[in-house]
């Protein structure tokens, strides 16, 4: 199994910087410069991600490699902690589901099961969630680990247990 790690847009910044605008005094030119500048670091780290050339490149081998496992009968499964297990639920669910046209549904699962994460976690501990939720894998297939902190215990947990590329 490969793991790798991306950078989200960091959509938790504009989730708090919308709460304070419901806590606010409700003026709406307040609410509007809150949710303005949100916006505005979502484009900003868009901008500084698209600008980086390595993170192109490991965009492209992503899809290289994730082309591959499909083609051998593999499944990209994805994974992420906290926030980012959104993403990575909405992820699968694109690969699997319609996404932009209509095409044959690709084999994709995220690790979000929550009765079988906290089993796990109950188990061997939280860290060890997604390490030890990957070895229920056949072994043919690519996970994809969605962090916006990728130093987080259980997304270490599972790349040290993976090969990383």
């Amino acid at each position: 199994m490969i793991a790798l790690a991306f950078a989200s847009v960091r959509w938790g910044s504009v989730t708090t910087l919308v709460k304070r605008a419901a806590t606010a005094d409700n003026r709406l030119m307040q609410s509007r410069e809150i949710l303005r500048a949100a916006l505005v670091e979502a484009s900003l780290t868009l901008e500084a991600f698209l600008s980086d050339e390595e993170n192109l490149r490991a965009v492209e081998r992503f899809a290289n490699a994730a082309c591959a496992t499909l083609t051998r009968g593999g499944r990209i499964y994805v994974c992420g902690n906290g926030g980012s297990m959104s993403d990575a639920m909405h992820f699968a669910e694109e690969l699997s589901g319609r996404f932009r046209k209509e095409r044959a549904a690709l084999s994709a699962l995220s690790f979000s099961d929550p009765a079988t994460l906290s089993c796990i976690a109950n188990d061997f501990g939280y860290e060890e969630v997604l390490r030890v939720r990957s070895k229920l894998t056949d072994g043919r297939g690519i996970s994809s680990s969605h962090s916006r902190r990728p130093a987080s215990p259980p997304i270490s947990s599972l790349r040290r247990a993976s090969r990383v590329s």
